[in-house]
Protein backbone atom coordinates (compact mmCIF):
# COMPACT_ATOMS: atom_id res chain seq x y z
CA UNK A 1 0.00 0.00 0.00
CA UNK A 2 1.32 3.43 -0.96
CA UNK A 3 1.79 6.03 1.73
CA UNK A 4 0.18 9.50 1.18
CA UNK A 5 3.66 11.00 0.72
CA UNK A 6 4.62 8.50 -1.98
CA UNK A 7 1.25 8.98 -3.66
CA UNK A 8 1.80 12.75 -3.80
CA UNK A 9 5.21 12.31 -5.38
CA UNK A 10 3.74 9.95 -7.96
CA UNK A 11 1.22 12.65 -8.93
CA UNK A 12 3.97 15.26 -9.23
CA UNK A 13 6.17 13.02 -11.37
CA UNK A 14 3.28 11.94 -13.58
CA UNK A 15 2.22 15.54 -14.20
CA UNK A 16 5.79 16.50 -14.98
CA UNK A 17 6.13 13.75 -17.58
CA UNK A 18 2.82 14.61 -19.21
CA UNK A 19 3.20 18.37 -19.37
CA UNK A 20 6.95 18.79 -19.70
CA UNK A 21 8.06 15.50 -21.27
CA UNK A 22 10.78 15.37 -18.60
CA UNK A 23 12.13 18.81 -19.64
CA UNK A 24 12.06 21.97 -17.58
CA UNK A 25 10.16 24.30 -19.86
CA UNK A 26 10.70 27.32 -17.63
CA UNK A 27 14.27 27.52 -18.88
CA UNK A 28 13.34 27.11 -22.54
CA UNK A 29 12.16 29.95 -24.80
CA UNK A 30 8.52 29.43 -25.75
CA UNK A 31 7.06 29.79 -29.20
CA UNK A 32 5.39 33.02 -30.21
CA UNK A 33 1.67 33.08 -29.60
CA UNK A 34 -0.86 35.30 -31.30
CA UNK A 35 -2.71 37.51 -28.87
CA UNK A 36 -6.37 38.14 -29.74
CA UNK A 37 -7.27 41.82 -29.60
CA UNK A 38 -10.12 41.25 -27.14
CA UNK A 39 -7.80 39.91 -24.44
CA UNK A 40 -6.44 43.23 -23.27
CA UNK A 41 -7.24 46.85 -24.14
CA UNK A 42 -3.49 47.48 -24.42
CA UNK A 43 -3.05 44.86 -27.15
CA UNK A 44 -3.83 45.13 -30.84
CA UNK A 45 -5.43 42.34 -32.89
CA UNK A 46 -2.88 40.02 -34.42
CA UNK A 47 0.06 41.16 -32.27
CA UNK A 48 2.58 38.40 -31.68
CA UNK A 49 4.25 38.36 -28.30
CA UNK A 50 7.74 36.83 -28.23
CA UNK A 51 9.85 36.19 -25.15
CA UNK A 52 13.32 37.40 -24.33
CA UNK A 53 15.73 36.34 -21.54
CA UNK A 54 15.91 38.89 -18.75
CA UNK A 55 18.15 39.56 -15.76
CA UNK A 56 16.60 41.82 -13.12
CA UNK A 57 18.40 42.43 -9.82
CA UNK A 58 19.24 38.91 -8.63
CA UNK A 59 16.47 37.36 -10.72
CA UNK A 60 16.63 35.60 -14.08
CA UNK A 61 13.88 34.40 -16.35
CA UNK A 62 11.73 35.46 -19.31
CA UNK A 63 9.86 38.62 -20.27
CA UNK A 64 7.69 39.66 -23.20
CA UNK A 65 9.94 41.47 -25.66
CA UNK A 66 7.93 44.69 -25.99
CA UNK A 67 8.12 45.41 -22.24
CA UNK A 68 11.90 45.32 -22.10
CA UNK A 69 12.31 48.82 -23.52
CA UNK A 70 10.94 52.28 -22.73
CA UNK A 71 12.46 52.25 -19.26
CA UNK A 72 10.00 49.60 -18.07
CA UNK A 73 12.64 46.93 -17.39
CA UNK A 74 14.92 49.48 -15.71
CA UNK A 75 12.14 50.66 -13.39
CA UNK A 76 11.23 47.06 -12.59
CA UNK A 77 14.89 46.28 -11.89
CA UNK A 78 15.03 49.16 -9.37
CA UNK A 79 11.74 48.00 -7.84
CA UNK A 80 13.15 44.50 -7.25
CA UNK A 81 16.62 45.65 -6.19
CA UNK A 82 15.05 47.77 -3.44
CA UNK A 83 13.08 44.81 -2.11
CA UNK A 84 9.78 45.83 -3.74
CA UNK A 85 10.65 49.40 -2.55
CA UNK A 86 9.55 48.50 0.95
CA UNK A 87 5.93 48.23 -0.09
CA UNK A 88 3.55 46.14 1.92
CA UNK A 89 1.93 43.26 0.05
CA UNK A 90 -1.60 44.13 -1.08
CA UNK A 91 -2.60 40.49 -0.70
CA UNK A 92 -1.04 37.75 1.40
CA UNK A 93 -2.00 34.12 1.52
CA UNK A 94 -0.29 30.91 2.44
CA UNK A 95 2.71 30.50 0.14
CA UNK A 96 2.42 33.76 -1.82
CA UNK A 97 2.27 37.55 -1.63
CA UNK A 98 1.04 40.06 -4.23
CA UNK A 99 2.65 43.47 -4.81
CA UNK A 100 1.65 46.34 -7.10
CA UNK A 101 4.11 47.91 -9.53
CA UNK A 102 3.20 51.10 -11.44
CA UNK A 103 5.18 52.50 -14.35
CA UNK A 104 3.80 55.24 -16.58
CA UNK A 105 0.49 53.94 -18.00
CA UNK A 106 1.15 50.33 -16.96
CA UNK A 107 0.17 48.63 -13.73
CA UNK A 108 1.56 45.19 -12.95
CA UNK A 109 0.69 42.84 -10.15
CA UNK A 110 3.74 40.90 -9.03
CA UNK A 111 3.04 37.62 -7.27
CA UNK A 112 5.88 36.22 -5.18
CA UNK A 113 6.25 32.52 -4.37
CA UNK A 114 8.93 31.68 -1.78
CA UNK A 115 10.06 28.06 -2.32
CA UNK A 116 11.74 26.15 0.51
CA UNK A 117 12.48 22.47 1.08
CA UNK A 118 13.14 19.35 -0.96
CA UNK A 119 9.57 19.14 -2.28
CA UNK A 120 9.74 22.72 -3.59
CA UNK A 121 13.17 22.00 -5.07
CA UNK A 122 11.87 19.03 -7.05
CA UNK A 123 8.79 20.95 -8.18
CA UNK A 124 11.04 23.74 -9.50
CA UNK A 125 13.35 21.24 -11.20
CA UNK A 126 10.38 19.55 -12.91
CA UNK A 127 8.72 22.84 -13.85
CA UNK A 128 5.72 22.14 -11.63
CA UNK A 129 5.70 24.92 -9.02
CA UNK A 130 2.83 27.41 -8.90
CA UNK A 131 4.68 30.26 -10.62
CA UNK A 132 5.80 28.09 -13.51
CA UNK A 133 2.32 26.64 -13.93
CA UNK A 134 0.68 30.08 -13.81
CA UNK A 135 3.07 31.36 -16.48
CA UNK A 136 2.43 28.47 -18.86
CA UNK A 137 -1.33 28.34 -18.23
CA UNK A 138 -1.73 32.09 -18.72
CA UNK A 139 0.02 32.00 -22.08
CA UNK A 140 -1.87 28.87 -23.13
CA UNK A 141 -5.24 30.45 -22.23
CA UNK A 142 -4.48 33.55 -24.27
CA UNK A 143 -3.43 31.41 -27.20
CA UNK A 144 -6.84 29.69 -26.99
CA UNK A 145 -8.67 33.02 -26.90
CA UNK A 146 -9.60 32.75 -23.20
CA UNK A 147 -9.44 35.99 -21.24
CA UNK A 148 -6.87 36.33 -18.48
CA UNK A 149 -4.48 39.17 -17.56
CA UNK A 150 -1.38 39.09 -19.76
CA UNK A 151 1.65 37.41 -18.07
CA UNK A 152 4.51 39.83 -18.70
CA UNK A 153 7.42 38.08 -16.96
CA UNK A 154 8.35 35.06 -14.89
CA UNK A 155 11.67 35.22 -13.05
CA UNK A 156 13.42 33.44 -10.20
CA UNK A 157 16.49 33.61 -8.01
CA UNK A 158 18.37 30.98 -6.08
CA UNK A 159 18.94 31.90 -2.45
CA UNK A 160 20.39 28.57 -1.35
CA UNK A 161 20.33 24.95 -2.48
CA UNK A 162 16.82 24.34 -1.15
CA UNK A 163 15.53 27.90 -1.14
CA UNK A 164 14.31 29.86 -4.17
CA UNK A 165 12.18 32.87 -4.95
CA UNK A 166 9.82 32.96 -7.95
CA UNK A 167 8.01 36.03 -9.26
CA UNK A 168 5.35 36.28 -11.95
CA UNK A 169 4.10 39.66 -13.17
CA UNK A 170 0.72 40.10 -14.87
CA UNK A 171 -0.70 43.19 -16.52
CA UNK A 172 -3.39 44.98 -14.55
CA UNK A 173 -6.81 45.45 -16.11
CA UNK A 174 -7.83 49.15 -15.94
CA UNK A 175 -10.98 49.90 -13.95
CA UNK A 176 -11.65 46.21 -13.36
CA UNK A 177 -13.54 44.99 -10.29
CA UNK A 178 -14.30 41.56 -8.91
CA UNK A 179 -17.34 39.74 -10.26
CA UNK A 180 -18.94 39.77 -6.80
CA UNK A 181 -18.52 43.55 -6.46
CA UNK A 182 -19.94 44.05 -9.96
CA UNK A 183 -23.02 41.92 -9.29
CA UNK A 184 -23.58 43.49 -5.88
CA UNK A 185 -23.46 46.99 -7.39
CA UNK A 186 -25.20 46.48 -10.73
CA UNK A 187 -27.86 43.87 -9.91
CA UNK A 188 -29.43 45.79 -7.05
CA UNK A 189 -32.59 47.87 -7.63
CA UNK A 190 -31.67 50.90 -9.72
CA UNK A 191 -28.69 49.14 -11.29
CA UNK A 192 -28.64 47.53 -14.71
CA UNK A 193 -31.88 47.40 -16.69
CA UNK A 194 -33.41 43.92 -16.85
CA UNK A 195 -32.37 43.26 -20.46
CA UNK A 196 -28.74 44.24 -19.77
CA UNK A 197 -28.73 42.12 -16.62
CA UNK A 198 -29.81 39.15 -18.75
CA UNK A 199 -27.13 39.89 -21.33
CA UNK A 200 -24.45 39.87 -18.64
CA UNK A 201 -25.69 36.60 -17.13
CA UNK A 202 -25.49 34.97 -20.55
CA UNK A 203 -22.06 36.50 -21.15
CA UNK A 204 -20.80 35.01 -17.87
CA UNK A 205 -22.34 31.64 -18.76
CA UNK A 206 -20.61 31.73 -22.15
CA UNK A 207 -17.30 32.47 -20.43
CA UNK A 208 -17.73 29.49 -18.10
CA UNK A 209 -18.77 27.23 -20.96
CA UNK A 210 -15.69 28.19 -22.98
CA UNK A 211 -13.43 27.49 -20.00
CA UNK A 212 -14.87 24.02 -19.49
CA UNK A 213 -14.93 23.31 -23.22
CA UNK A 214 -11.18 24.01 -23.24
CA UNK A 215 -10.65 21.65 -20.29
CA UNK A 216 -9.95 24.42 -17.76
CA UNK A 217 -10.80 23.48 -14.18
CA UNK A 218 -10.22 26.10 -11.50
CA UNK A 219 -9.88 24.64 -8.02
CA UNK A 220 -10.89 27.87 -6.25
CA UNK A 221 -13.58 29.41 -8.44
CA UNK A 222 -14.83 32.27 -6.32
CA UNK A 223 -16.33 35.48 -7.65
CA UNK A 224 -13.20 37.27 -6.43
CA UNK A 225 -11.07 35.23 -8.85
CA UNK A 226 -13.08 36.56 -11.79
CA UNK A 227 -12.63 40.17 -12.88
CA UNK A 228 -15.07 42.31 -14.85
CA UNK A 229 -13.89 45.24 -16.96
CA UNK A 230 -16.93 47.49 -17.46
CA UNK A 231 -17.27 49.16 -20.87
CA UNK A 232 -19.73 51.64 -22.38
CA UNK A 233 -22.21 48.79 -23.01
CA UNK A 234 -22.71 45.54 -21.15
CA UNK A 235 -22.20 43.59 -24.39
CA UNK A 236 -18.63 44.93 -24.61
CA UNK A 237 -17.74 44.22 -20.96
CA UNK A 238 -14.81 41.82 -20.59
CA UNK A 239 -14.51 38.97 -18.11
CA UNK A 240 -11.12 37.65 -16.94
CA UNK A 241 -10.03 34.62 -14.91
CA UNK A 242 -7.22 35.24 -12.40
CA UNK A 243 -5.34 33.29 -9.71
CA UNK A 244 -4.19 30.73 -12.27
CA UNK A 245 -2.07 28.78 -9.79
CA UNK A 246 -5.35 27.22 -8.61
CA UNK A 247 -6.07 25.71 -12.02
CA UNK A 248 -5.85 21.93 -11.74
CA UNK A 249 -6.57 20.91 -15.33
CA UNK A 250 -5.98 22.33 -18.81
CA UNK A 251 -6.93 19.35 -20.99
CA UNK A 252 -10.01 17.56 -19.67
CA UNK A 253 -12.55 18.24 -16.96
CA UNK A 254 -14.80 15.61 -15.41
CA UNK A 255 -18.53 15.96 -14.88
CA UNK A 256 -18.02 16.10 -11.10
CA UNK A 257 -15.59 18.99 -11.42
CA UNK A 258 -17.89 20.91 -13.76
CA UNK A 259 -20.72 20.62 -11.24
CA UNK A 260 -18.32 21.73 -8.50
CA UNK A 261 -17.36 24.87 -10.46
CA UNK A 262 -20.99 25.73 -11.25
CA UNK A 263 -21.92 25.25 -7.58
CA UNK A 264 -18.98 27.33 -6.33
CA UNK A 265 -19.80 30.20 -8.67
CA UNK A 266 -23.50 30.17 -7.75
CA UNK A 267 -22.90 30.07 -3.99
CA UNK A 268 -20.90 33.29 -4.20
CA UNK A 269 -24.09 35.30 -4.67
CA UNK A 270 -26.44 33.65 -2.17
CA UNK A 271 -25.74 36.22 0.55
CA UNK A 272 -26.36 39.18 -1.79
CA UNK A 273 -30.02 38.39 -2.48
CA UNK A 274 -29.88 39.96 -5.97
CA UNK A 275 -29.59 36.82 -8.15
CA UNK A 276 -32.91 35.01 -8.46
CA UNK A 277 -34.06 31.61 -9.60
CA UNK A 278 -34.74 32.69 -13.18
CA UNK A 279 -31.27 34.24 -13.38
CA UNK A 280 -29.70 30.91 -12.40
CA UNK A 281 -31.86 29.02 -14.88
CA UNK A 282 -30.92 31.43 -17.65
CA UNK A 283 -27.23 31.02 -16.80
CA UNK A 284 -27.36 27.23 -16.94
CA UNK A 285 -29.39 27.23 -20.16
CA UNK A 286 -26.79 29.40 -21.88
CA UNK A 287 -23.92 27.36 -20.42
CA UNK A 288 -25.31 24.18 -21.96
CA UNK A 289 -25.49 25.82 -25.37
CA UNK A 290 -21.77 26.58 -25.17
CA UNK A 291 -20.54 23.43 -23.43
CA UNK A 292 -21.71 21.03 -26.13
CA UNK A 293 -19.93 18.03 -24.56
CA UNK A 294 -22.44 17.80 -21.72
CA UNK A 295 -24.37 14.52 -22.03
CA UNK A 296 -26.94 15.26 -19.36
CA UNK A 297 -30.15 17.13 -20.02
CA UNK A 298 -30.80 20.56 -18.57
CA UNK A 299 -32.98 19.29 -15.73
CA UNK A 300 -30.48 16.61 -14.71
CA UNK A 301 -27.57 19.07 -14.54
CA UNK A 302 -29.68 21.62 -12.69
CA UNK A 303 -30.59 19.02 -10.09
CA UNK A 304 -26.95 17.95 -9.68
CA UNK A 305 -25.87 21.56 -9.03
CA UNK A 306 -28.79 22.14 -6.64
CA UNK A 307 -27.99 19.01 -4.63
CA UNK A 308 -24.34 19.94 -4.26
CA UNK A 309 -25.20 23.51 -3.27
CA UNK A 310 -27.71 22.31 -0.68
CA UNK A 311 -25.20 19.80 0.70
CA UNK A 312 -22.40 22.38 0.98
CA UNK A 313 -24.64 24.94 2.65
CA UNK A 314 -25.99 22.38 5.11
CA UNK A 315 -22.44 21.55 6.17
CA UNK A 316 -22.03 25.18 7.18
CA UNK A 317 -25.42 25.42 8.85
CA UNK A 318 -26.95 27.55 6.07
CA UNK A 319 -30.02 27.22 3.88
CA UNK A 320 -30.53 27.64 0.16
CA UNK A 321 -31.68 31.14 -0.79
CA UNK A 322 -34.91 30.70 -2.75
CA UNK A 323 -35.20 26.92 -2.47
CA UNK A 324 -37.87 26.92 -5.21
CA UNK A 325 -34.99 26.39 -7.64
CA UNK A 326 -36.20 22.79 -7.66
CA UNK A 327 -39.38 23.98 -9.41
CA UNK A 328 -37.51 25.14 -12.53
CA UNK A 329 -38.28 22.18 -14.77
CA UNK A 330 -37.21 23.34 -18.19
CA UNK A 331 -34.76 25.78 -19.82
CA UNK A 332 -35.90 29.28 -20.68
CA UNK A 333 -36.57 30.05 -24.31
CA UNK A 334 -34.81 33.38 -24.15
CA UNK A 335 -33.38 34.67 -27.40
CA UNK A 336 -30.27 36.76 -27.31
Amino acid sequence: METPLRSNWNVILTNAIRTNQTKNRFHEPEKEIEMPGEISPLQSPGVKESLTPIHLADYRGWMIQQYRGSGFASALNLFLANGMTGKKAIKTRRGSQVYRFDHQEHTLFVKRYPMTGIKAYLQCFLGQNKAQRSWRIGRAMLAKGLSTPLPVFCIHRRISFLKRDYLIGTLGIPKSISLKAFVQDQFKPGGLPLIQKRHFIEKLAKFMGQLHLSGIYHGDLTARNILVEPMDTIQKARIYLIDLDSIRSTRWISSRRRVKNLDELGRNFLDLGVVGVQDRARFLNRYLKIFTKEKREYRSLLEAVRKRTTYRLKRHGQQFYRTDLQNVDRPLNHKG
